[in-house]
């Protein structure tokens, strides 16, 4: 029976992978379910444009917020955008400028360094 129960655990990450991520690209999910930034985006991109995918404003932003939330500029200025118009969210200025400040602080700190 802990055989059994040992084998159903170690499958239930690639059934909730596949259930919440529905590109093809299985390794692309994976390493966006690892935390995998650029993956994130990727994904985001594809739900928030239908590419490859079911378009849903929602999911795009599900993933735009988990890059965005490790820093990533580029997922912090496509959240503002989101919240500014209601993609996938409550409209919602206050966070729209939050996400936008995000973005802008970082470059501007990339531009002091270099």
């Amino acid at each position: 029976m802990k055989n059994l129960l040992l084998c159903f655990c170690l499958s239930l990450p690639v059934s909730v992978i596949a259930a919440q991520c529905e590109v093809s690209d299985l390794d692309l999910c994976n390493k966006a379910e690892a935390g995998d930034a650029s993956a994130q985006i990727i994904l985001g991109r594809m739900y928030a444009t239908g590419d490859g995918v079911t378009q849903d404003s929602a999911k795009a932003v599900v993933w735009y917020k988990k890059a965005a939330e490790q820093g990533d500029a580029k997922a912090q200025a496509n959240l503002g955008v989101a919240y500014e118009n209601g993609y996938g969210v409550k409209q919602d200025y206050a966070q729209a400028v939050i996400w936008y400040k995000k973005r802008l602080s970082k470059e501007m700190l990339l531009r002091n360094i270099t």
